[in-house]
């Protein structure tokens, strides 16, 4: 399934940066998948039944591998550089009810990931992850 959506600058940004995560290690986007598939089969990823959203549990796994010792992932948002637009207004995001979000982070995937690399890498399994 999926959601459409249209003219909502947040989600998009959002997006983006997910795909940014998902690029930096391979391991990623399957073990996001693992984790969501566990928490439908649980019924615990409805929020309109009070349990988290899908979205929710994804941005825990990313915590997760950001937190984890050594990480796996850095913090993109902390890092500046390699924008998606030509101003920093292209990276914010104002909602329905006049809220301004600044939704900056590195999308420079290539040199995050070469960096990172040099730091020290985590070379945990998936199962060992999960």
């Amino acid at each position: 399934s999926c959601d459409v959506c249209m003219c909502n600058q947040l989600a998009l940004l959002n997006s983006r940066l997910l795909r940014a995560y998902t690029q930096l290690d391979p391991r990623v986007r399957p073990l996001c998948a693992a984790v969501k598939h566990w928490t439908k089969r649980r019924c615990i990823a409805d929020p309109y039944r009070g349990s988290p959203s899908s979205y929710a549990w994804v941005l825990l796994v990313l915590n997760y591998l950001q937190t984890t010792s050594p990480p796996v992932l850095p913090v993109l948002q902390a890092l500046r550089g390699g924008g998606w637009g030509p101003t920093g207004e292209a990276m914010q995001a104002a909602t329905h009810d006049g809220r301004v979000f600044d939704c900056s982070f590195c999308a420079d995937v290539e040199s995050v990931r070469g960096a990172t690399q040099r730091l020290g890498v985590n070379t945990q399994g998936l199962g060992e992850l999960l």
